[in-house]
């Protein structure tokens, strides 16, 4: 899913953030590292690139990088 276009997020990616609110913590965020790796990160990455194209497109000095725009996971 690397480039494809931003559909929306998946239920299941909906409910890991919803989870993730209740268990915030990194020993539930291991255990369910590939839902956020499957469900989320292409999806949020097809976001930042759709958000960046339109900001573009409107003349906007704004962009995003898909790689790097997303918040970090592990905060020091």
């Amino acid at each position: 899913m690397t480039d494809a276009p931003f559909t929306g997020f998946t239920p299941e990616g909906l409910a890991f953030l919803r989870d993730l609110a209740r268990h915030n913590d990194r020993d539930w965020f291991t255990a369910n590292r590939a839902v956020f790796d499957d469900q989320l990160k292409p999806h949020l990455a097809a976001l930042v690139r759709a958000a960046s194209t339109e900001l573009e497109r409107t003349g906007s000095a704004l962009r995003g990088a898909d790689e790097n725009s997303p918040f970090r996971l592990h905060p020091d």
